[in-house]
């Protein structure tokens, strides 16, 4: 993960449950949503799992309140010690270790039944050597017959220019957070701006992070989990998941 990228993780690793109404039903939500999902492609038997991308550690939370044992990874630090205290509080245990995703054999030794990379972690490598190396250590990590399993936006579709304000309403006062996407000419890569707007009596105090991202398209992250030796990979649309943007699964031949 590059400096700039640590620097807005770490910024949003105090933020992340300001951007939404409740962090701690979200984190009970997702963890539904995703156990049913994976449920329906590997069956009912015990399975562990790990989250290589997982920020606050809503997803490994989640999916620990429902039975699994979970690993979860960040390359960032601030991420990882706050996940550390909010798995604490939910009283449930998950294995947290700091590591890229360049970086997860050097980390973790184990298999695992599914590997997660959600919250647009892929969208961070910005060339096809660093997805393709991303996806080989995923795939190491995977029993064969494994589960891949990616939260990334369907580029093809979505390119705004900006999302729309969310505002919350709250006894300190409102919040507004929205971002603004500045797109390269070859729209490929974009600057994600990050506005976190709080009232604070008669003030307002503006949180602004950014970072690049890359806009995969289908064709292209299909074609590099090929390479990485990955088969059936199937796009899934949100009305089948449950969660509000595409997931993209795959299985470790």
């Amino acid at each position: 993960m590059q400096a700039a990228d640590l620097k807005f993780y770490g910024g949003l690793a105090n933020d992340y449950p300001l951007l939404l109404t409740d962090w701690k039903k979200e984190v009970r939500r997702q963890g539904e949503a995703l156990n049913a999902f994976i449920r329906r492609q590997l069956g009912m038997r015990p399975l562990a799992a790990l989250d290589c991308s997982c920020g606050i550690g809503t997803r490994a939370i989640g999916l620990a309140l429902y039975g699994y044992q979970v690993y979860a990874t960040d390359a960032n630090p601030a991420a990882i010690a706050r996940a550390r205290k909010e798995a604490a509080a939910f009283g449930v245990a998950v294995n947290f270790e700091v590591a890229g995703l360049h970086s997860l054999n050097a980390a973790i030794t184990g298999k695992f039944d599914v590997v997660l990379a959600g919250d647009e972690a892929l969208s961070h490598l910005e060339t096809d050597a660093e997805l393709l190396l991303a996806a080989r250590q995923m795939r190491t990590r995977l029993w064969r017959d494994g589960l891949l399993l990616i939260g990334i936006r369907d580029y093809e579709q979505a390119t705004p220019p900006a999302t729309l304000p969310r505002v919350f309403e709250t006894d300190e006062g409102r919040r507004i957070v929205f971002q603004l996407w500045d797109w390269a000419e070859d729209r490929r890569t974009f600057m994600l701006n990050h506005f976190l707007l709080q009232q604070k009596q008669d003030e307002w105090q503006t949180h602004l992070l950014a970072t690049q991202h890359r806009a995969w398209g289908q064709e292209e992250l299909t074609a590099i989990l090929h390479a990485a030796g990955f088969v059936d990979i199937v796009w899934h649309a949100p009305a089948e998941n449950g969660i509000p943007q595409p997931i993209v699964t795959a299985r470790r031949k």
